[in-house]
Protein backbone atom coordinates (compact mmCIF):
# COMPACT_ATOMS: atom_id res chain seq x y z
CA UNK A 1 0.00 0.00 0.00
CA UNK A 2 1.17 3.14 -1.03
CA UNK A 3 2.08 5.91 1.86
CA UNK A 4 -0.55 8.97 1.70
CA UNK A 5 1.28 12.26 0.49
CA UNK A 6 2.94 14.32 2.61
CA UNK A 7 1.21 17.81 3.49
CA UNK A 8 1.64 20.63 5.44
CA UNK A 9 -0.52 23.47 6.53
CA UNK A 10 1.09 27.04 5.38
CA UNK A 11 -1.03 30.14 6.50
CA UNK A 12 -1.49 33.01 4.08
CA UNK A 13 0.20 35.17 6.54
CA UNK A 14 3.60 32.88 6.00
CA UNK A 15 3.29 32.10 2.47
CA UNK A 16 3.28 35.89 2.10
CA UNK A 17 6.76 35.85 3.71
CA UNK A 18 7.39 33.16 1.85
CA UNK A 19 6.93 35.48 -0.93
CA UNK A 20 9.02 38.27 0.16
CA UNK A 21 12.23 35.80 0.71
CA UNK A 22 11.62 34.82 -2.62
CA UNK A 23 11.44 37.56 -4.56
CA UNK A 24 13.74 40.10 -2.67
CA UNK A 25 17.37 40.48 -4.35
CA UNK A 26 19.03 40.22 -0.83
CA UNK A 27 18.22 37.17 0.16
CA UNK A 28 20.13 34.36 0.19
CA UNK A 29 19.86 31.67 -3.08
CA UNK A 30 19.32 28.86 -0.48
CA UNK A 31 17.01 30.58 1.36
CA UNK A 32 15.11 31.78 -2.16
CA UNK A 33 14.38 28.08 -3.13
CA UNK A 34 13.59 26.80 -0.03
CA UNK A 35 10.76 29.70 -0.28
CA UNK A 36 9.95 28.51 -3.59
CA UNK A 37 9.27 25.15 -2.39
CA UNK A 38 7.42 25.72 0.38
CA UNK A 39 5.28 28.04 -1.49
CA UNK A 40 4.60 25.57 -4.53
CA UNK A 41 3.79 22.86 -1.70
CA UNK A 42 1.50 25.16 -0.25
CA UNK A 43 -0.65 25.51 -4.00
CA UNK A 44 -0.48 21.75 -4.07
CA UNK A 45 2.48 20.58 -6.00
CA UNK A 46 3.31 16.90 -4.53
CA UNK A 47 7.10 16.25 -3.40
CA UNK A 48 7.60 14.11 -6.70
CA UNK A 49 7.12 17.29 -8.66
CA UNK A 50 8.73 19.71 -6.79
CA UNK A 51 11.73 17.08 -6.35
CA UNK A 52 11.75 17.20 -10.21
CA UNK A 53 10.68 20.67 -10.90
CA UNK A 54 13.79 22.17 -8.86
CA UNK A 55 15.95 19.25 -10.04
CA UNK A 56 16.59 18.02 -6.29
CA UNK A 57 16.31 14.77 -4.55
CA UNK A 58 13.01 14.25 -2.77
CA UNK A 59 15.00 13.47 0.59
CA UNK A 60 15.82 17.06 0.49
CA UNK A 61 11.95 18.09 -0.56
CA UNK A 62 11.34 16.48 3.23
CA UNK A 63 14.21 17.82 4.45
CA UNK A 64 13.17 21.52 3.69
CA UNK A 65 9.57 20.51 4.95
CA UNK A 66 10.31 19.35 8.28
CA UNK A 67 12.02 22.55 8.83
CA UNK A 68 9.56 24.42 8.53
CA UNK A 69 7.45 22.16 10.57
CA UNK A 70 9.46 22.30 13.51
CA UNK A 71 11.06 26.07 12.99
CA UNK A 72 8.73 28.13 11.22
CA UNK A 73 10.32 30.82 8.35
CA UNK A 74 13.61 30.83 11.13
CA UNK A 75 14.23 27.27 10.18
CA UNK A 76 15.07 27.87 6.18
CA UNK A 77 17.83 29.34 7.26
CA UNK A 78 21.08 28.02 7.43
CA UNK A 79 23.08 27.54 10.71
CA UNK A 80 26.45 28.24 11.02
CA UNK A 81 28.48 25.19 11.38
CA UNK A 82 30.11 24.89 14.47
CA UNK A 83 33.87 25.65 14.08
CA UNK A 84 37.19 26.56 16.41
CA UNK A 85 36.03 29.33 18.58
CA UNK A 86 38.04 32.66 18.14
CA UNK A 87 41.48 33.29 19.18
CA UNK A 88 41.15 36.78 19.09
CA UNK A 89 40.22 38.05 22.76
CA UNK A 90 38.83 41.62 23.54
CA UNK A 91 42.26 42.32 24.84
CA UNK A 92 44.36 41.42 21.97
CA UNK A 93 41.35 43.47 19.81
CA UNK A 94 41.71 46.45 21.68
CA UNK A 95 45.27 46.20 21.65
CA UNK A 96 45.25 45.98 17.75
CA UNK A 97 43.21 49.06 17.53
CA UNK A 98 44.94 51.38 19.62
CA UNK A 99 48.31 50.23 17.35
CA UNK A 100 46.23 50.70 14.19
CA UNK A 101 45.16 54.13 15.14
CA UNK A 102 48.96 55.11 16.11
CA UNK A 103 50.32 57.31 13.05
CA UNK A 104 53.45 54.62 12.82
CA UNK A 105 50.74 51.61 11.91
CA UNK A 106 52.14 51.55 7.96
CA UNK A 107 55.65 50.46 9.43
CA UNK A 108 54.73 47.85 11.75
CA UNK A 109 54.21 44.73 10.62
CA UNK A 110 52.51 41.77 11.91
CA UNK A 111 55.98 39.91 13.51
CA UNK A 112 56.86 43.09 14.70
CA UNK A 113 52.91 43.75 16.12
CA UNK A 114 53.20 40.38 17.91
CA UNK A 115 56.88 41.18 19.80
CA UNK A 116 55.38 44.23 20.95
CA UNK A 117 52.76 42.80 23.10
CA UNK A 118 52.74 40.22 25.86
CA UNK A 119 49.08 38.97 25.04
CA UNK A 120 50.71 37.07 22.18
CA UNK A 121 52.00 33.51 22.70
Amino acid sequence: MARPARRIDISLEDDLLLRELETSPHTHPKLRLRASILRLHRQGWSIPQLSEHFARNRQAIHNDLTRFEQHGIAGLADSFPPGQPCRVTPEIEQFLHEKLREERFGALSSPKLSRSNSLFP
